[in-house]
């Protein structure tokens, strides 16, 4: 629906689950996105804070940004603009998630790998290999744990998405970030 209305990926969004969204302003626009991410990613020993603005991709090619909202801005109130796949785009047109991209996790799974944040661990959706739905309180201060997945048999430390805030990240990086321009 952040689409304009006469572009091929536009779909309506006319009855949200939300008693109280309401569509921001801003329209998709096409992004061009460099990162550069650590190949084989370690445990940083001085853990940075999250940039707002991208902190990461997802499988989709979509970016991640943090829990916070633009200075100014309340991100509670943003959640009540979130189209149906919860995301939306910023003033510049960058669509983003700062929460779970529900149309990755309904398609590919609750426990799929949805990409990558700068500093290179993989995040994953909100369930755990056993099935169990994951809250923040199952995970460390960086909003994850180390075990082996599906992509990393000799497990790796990963990040997973939850309903509850921060949703994506505790707000600094578990490893040290790489870069990101546009």
């Amino acid at each position: 629906m952040y689409y304009e209305t006469d572009n091929v990926f536009y779909e309506s969004y006319s009855e949200p689950d939300n008693e109280y969204f309401f569509k921001n302003p801003n329209k998709i626009a096409s992004m061009n996105y460099t990162f550069t991410l650590p190949r084989f990613p370690q445990a940083a020993t001085n853990n940075e804070d999250t940039p707002f603005g991208p902190m990461g991709v997802s499988i989709n090619s979509v970016v991640f940004y943090n829990q916070q909202a633009a200075p100014v801005d309340d991100i509670l109130e943003e959640l009540n603009t979130f189209d149906q796949y919860e995301g939306y785009p910023t003033r510049t047109g960058s669509y983003h998630y700062h929460i779970e991209p529900t149309w990755l996790t309904e398609t590919k799974g609750e426990s799929t790998f949805l990409g990558l944040l700068l500093d290179g661990f993989p995040i994953y959706g909100p369930e755990d290999e056993s099935g169990n739905t994951l809250t923040t309180t199952d995970l460390d201060e960086y909003h994850g744990h180390t075990h082996a997945t599906d992509e990393y048999p000799d497990e790796i430390y990963h990040y997973h998405c939850t309903d509850d805030a921060p949703w994506i990240n505790g707000g600094e990086y578990y490893g040290t970030p790489g870069t990101v321009t546009q």
